[in-house]
């Protein structure tokens, strides 16, 4: 019995399926020129300027979850799919910076993305975080 378990974790180890890959570059960044145009600052570092504190605010985005349509063929039913969306961050980077203006602020110090989850029925579901401390620079 022993050797047969042996024998079947083996088999199991060897089915793995390592697939080889080419080297991969991946850049990720977010581009602030559309709201440095404005005269708005973002920033992840402290504004070492004159300021006015504004508030704190946060932005927490999710992807779209969606089912599939179920299909059936001869009475059985398909198993039911879902989707998940992809998850944009420039729009939540649109909505803190919208919010930060109707609040007064023409700037965002302590600008930070993060990465958050949560669990939706069997999926796992990534969102994104953003915060930052809005502010007015008085030196502006």
């Amino acid at each position: 019995m022993r050797i047969f378990l042996i024998l079947l974790f083996i088999s199991f180890i060897g089915c793995s399926s390592v697939k080889p890959m080419e080297e991969r570059i991946t850049v990720s960044g977010f581009d602030f020129t559309k709201y440095a145009s404005k005269g708005f600052l973002i920033t992840p570092e402290q504004y070492l300027g004159e300021y006015q504190s504004i508030g704190v605010i946060n932005v927490t985005i999710w992807p779209s979850v969606s089912e599939s349509p179920k299909a059936s063929a001869k009475g059985v039913t398909e198993r039911q799919r879902w989707y998940i969306g992809q998850l944009n961050v420039n729009k939540a980077i649109d909505r803190i910076y919208q919010q930060a203006t109707n609040m007064g602020a023409d700037g965002i110090m302590r600008f930070d993305v993060r990465s958050i989850e949560r669990i939706n029925g069997t999926l796992r579901i990534e969102g994104a975080e953003i915060s930052g401390f809005a502010i007015d620079r008085t030196d502006n």
